[in-house]
């Protein structure tokens, strides 16, 4: 019996091969024939400083972003 948080994501594998995904909530694995890897299915935002870049035809242009990491 294992538990999964509601970010995370469960891969079942049996006897090292895939098995099946498992979501959210109470799962049952077979005690040494199972084993399983979480994953974490939240998103990661990291804000990136604003930069002057200078085009193509000499104009220049401030650049403002947001990188979004889903791991």
């Amino acid at each position: 019996m294992a538990i999964n948080k509601e970010w995370e994501e469960a891969i079942v594998l049996r006897l090292g091969k895939f098995q099946r995904l498992v979501g959210p909530g109470f799962f049952f694995k077979w005690p040494l024939a199972e084993s399983f890897l979480k994953q974490d299915k939240r998103i990661i935002t990291l804000d990136i400083a604003r930069q002057e870049v200078m085009t193509k035809d000499n104009i220049s242009v401030n650049v403002d972003a947001v990188v979004f990491i889903k791991s």
